[in-house]
């Protein structure tokens, strides 16, 4: 008969406990890492499609085609 507080057995969770933690700590620093690059590539996009270079070449293009098409 199994008492109530040792339902998986205690001599299993002390085998596996070691790996366990050693590979959620692991995947802990990569995830860290992950949001770390993840804030960056942000950073990267929003200085490229908030710069104010595209607002002016968007205005160019508008005026050549307006000049190409007579209007």
């Amino acid at each position: 008969m199994v008492a109530a507080g040792d339902q998986f057995g205690a001599d299993l969770c002390w085998c596996w406990g070691g790996p366990l933690f050693a590979a959620a700590s692991a995947w802990a620093g990569l995830a860290a890492e992950l949001a770390g690059w993840a804030s960056s590539f942000d950073a990267v996009i929003a200085g490229l499609t908030g710069g104010p270079w595209a607002v002016r070449r968007r205005c160019r293009w508008r005026r050549r085609r307006r000049r190409m098409w007579g209007g």
